[in-house]
């Protein structure tokens, strides 16, 4: 299984674990991570974009857990951002970041972009036809939906 992580996901295990749903995400995500026969896909986008994170703390685990578990990179290509471009303005999506990562998911041939973005999963309708209809295979998943809670 081929997975590509957005920075929700990756940054679920160091949230406030206050709410359940929280917590059941977060140990869905580490599952993940642990199963032998997933390869995790990470790309220089997300690289660059978890050095945002303001908590040090938080921005310490996330690049920690990025760099122990990703088996391959993605490299970003201007064609990507043309076609993050056009998903965002199809499905309506609010943020490029966004977009630019289901697209980098796809140029890195991941089977799921796994996500605890309510928005991207509340979508994930539109992103998978859209995506389809450009020959891509991609399923848009919340951690719990792959079953390793």
């Amino acid at each position: 299984m081929r997975i590509y992580l957005n920075l929700s996901a990756w940054n679920r295990p160091f949230d406030d674990w206050s709410e359940e749903k929280i917590v059941m995400e977060a140990k869905a995500v580490i599952r993940l991570l642990e199963r032998n026969e997933t390869v995790v896909i990470a790309s220089e986008f997300a690289i660059a974009m978890i050095k945002e994170i303001r908590n040090g703390v938080k921005y310490k685990h996330v690049s920690s857990l990025i760099r122990e578990y990703s088996n391959e990179l993605v490299k970003e290509k201007e064609e990507q951002l043309n076609l993050a471009t056009e998903l965002q303005k199809d499905c309506n999506l609010s943020k490029l970041e966004d977009s630019i990562h289901i697209v980098l998911a796809c140029f890195g041939n991941a089977d799921y972009f796994v996500t605890t973005d309510g928005e991207i999963i509340k979508k994930r309708g539109c992103i998978e036809r859209y995506l389809g209809e450009k020959g891509y295979k991609l399923k848009v998943v919340n951690p719990l939906d792959l079953g390793v809670r």
